[in-house]
């Protein structure tokens, strides 16, 4: 780790010396010949890069951890007496199921196919219907869950804006873990470590995988 931190920082002092060149010489073919276009654009080009290099490097040093991967938040849930690992995304409108999920859980027999139509957020999928009522098991506790089922399996189960605020959840970030009201009170979960996650279906958010922030969903 060291020696890729040194690679790092060598390659960075490079980049910088080199930009510092390149500014020089621009300035000095611009002293000969003030009124180039062509230079003036490719000076303020290079100042610009120099500005860019120099947020980087004050990123490096006062915020490192922006540079890392972030893990996603997951919880350990039942659904129907099945396991799933839900991911838990305020970002997104709805609670979503993908097909195959719904099949491993046995619900798809519940699905209202009149709330079909089209998901929209990061890209787009075919919405097959809504389950309108299941039992999600979280803690031991049950809670009533309303799914858009959807025709794609790059995520199995997105805990939505919806729910989390139907269950008036918090996710608490400084102790990495969701809170939900339940019947029997409040219940405190912890978020899955990466560990834990590994072998996930949910490929799509997985760290270092090509998932984003969560999408919302369109209406049926």
């Amino acid at each position: 780790m060291r020696g890729v931190l040194l690679q790092q920082e060598m390659r960075r002092a490079q980049e910088k010396m080199k930009g510092e060149v390149e500014e020089a010489a621009l300035r000095a073919a611009l002293e000969d010949d003030p009124f180039n276009p062509e230079l003036q654009a490719r000076l303020a080009d290079a100042i610009r890069q120099q500005n860019v290099q120099s947020n980087l490097e004050l990123a490096h040093e006062h915020m490192p951890e922006s540079f890392v991967k972030v893990a996603m938040l997951y919880i350990p849930a039942v659904v129907n007496g099945v396991k799933v690992n839900a991911f838990v995304d305020s970002g997104a409108q709805s609670t979503i199921m993908s097909k195959r999920c719904a099949e491993r859980c046995g619900i798809m027999r519940l699905v209202d196919t009149r709330y079909a139509g089209q998901a929209v957020g990061v890209g787009t999928a075919k919405i097959i219907g809504r389950v309108h009522m299941a039992s999600l098991v979280i803690a031991g506790q049950h809670f009533p869950c309303t799914f858009t089922v959807l025709d794609q399996d790059d995520m199995d189960f997105l805990f939505g804006l919806d729910m989390l605020k139907r269950h008036r959840c918090c996710i608490d970030l400084k102790r990495h873990l969701l809170t939900l009201e339940g019947g029997d009170g409040t219940i405190e979960v912890p978020f899955l470590s990466e560990g834990e996650m590994r072998g996930t279906t949910d490929a799509r958010f997985l760290p270092g995988g090509d998932g984003g922030d969560g999408d919302g969903d369109g209406d049926g």
